[in-house]
């Protein structure tokens, strides 16, 4: 497996295997921005039952409780421009690249936070691998504040994170994403699935 460089990874912007300009191209990375809508953890019709991460006997799939909710949506003023998200201390938020991705078989890729966001506590919770055919979607962001002070402000197109891509042998069709995966086709931010 071979991490690729800025040649090849404008190479990776012709081809679209990544919709993104090529203005976001690095040495060896593409940056990625945040899409506007993000979905918030909701306390309506919470229950004191616990989201069971790996249900058996035909239980139905859970995921936590979210709410959408739009970047430029005015009802979330900031520092006087009608756009963003506050996220306090410890709070956790789901979000996505504005990028779309179209993996082919010989190509996966991996998540990796901007410093500068680090930098002032934001982190990522470590979901970031894509494999090889996943493709027609946005990548799925686990943002979380952890600061114990500092608020941090969520806009629109923000640069929130850079992927790293690898190229490989071809993944047989019977063990790739397209089969496999269950996040193919995802458009915006997309709630768990569930462990199958």
């Amino acid at each position: 497996m071979s991490l690729l460089s800025d040649e090849e990874l404008h190479d990776l912007v012709d081809q679209g295997v990544i919709i993104a300009p090529h203005s976001q191209v690095n040495g060896s990375s593409i940056d990625l921005t945040l899409h506007h809508i993000i979905r918030i953890e909701d306390s309506i019709g919470l229950s004191n039952k616990p989201v069971d991460l790996y249900p058996i006997n035909g239980t139905p799939k859970q995921s936590i409780a979210t709410r959408e909710v739009n970047l430029n949506d005015t009802n979330y003023p900031i520092q006087g421009i009608y756009c963003g998200y506050i996220l306090r201390p410890d709070e956790f938020v789901l979000g996505s690249t504005n990028e779309m991705f179209h993996l082919p078989a010989h190509i996966s890729c991996e998540y990796k936070l901007k410093s500068t966001q680090a930098r002032n506590a934001m982190d990522h919770l470590n979901a970031g691998w894509a494999d090889a055919t996943w493709n027609n979607s946005q990548l799925t962001l686990e943002l979380k504040n952890v600061s114990r002070f500092h608020k941090l402000i969520l806009r629109p197109n923000m640069p929130i994170g850079q992927m790293i891509f690898f190229k490989h042998t071809p993944v047989r069709e019977e063990n790739s994403y397209a089969v496999k995966g269950k996040y193919n086709n995802q458009q915006k931010v997309t709630e768990s699935k569930g462990l199958s």
